[in-house]
């Protein structure tokens, strides 16, 4: 979604067919962008991480699982750290494979 202006005014983007959508009437509970590709965004939600590679038009789903919390790395477009599931997990490969961080 795109906002129209400062208040809460907002438009879903995006057609038809081929062009996955962010799921509706669940919470979004966190959106961060890449500040290297400024198009590549991530959204946390409960039934997964999702990412959108054309600033937001389409989210495909990157990882089931409830997903609570993304963080990009500042250099690394494709270095996430996440949590899912209660896991703290990571990725090198934006989202596509995970490995459970060990958390002391």
């Amino acid at each position: 979604m795109v906002g129209l202006e400062r208040r809460a005014h907002w438009l879903l983007l995006g057609q038809q067919g081929e062009v996955h959508y962010v799921p509706g009437r669940q919470t979004v509970v966190r959106i961060k962008s890449s500040r290297t590709r400024p198009g590549q965004c991530y959204a946390a939600l409960p039934s997964g991480l999702w990412a959108s590679q054309d600033a937001g038009v389409a989210w495909p789903r990157a990882t089931p699982g409830d997903t609570s919390a993304v963080a990009v790395h500042p250099t690394d477009a494709t270095h996430l750290v996440s949590v899912i599931d209660g896991g703290l997990m990571q990725s090198r490969a934006g989202g596509t494979t995970w490995t459970a961080l060990a958390v002391e």
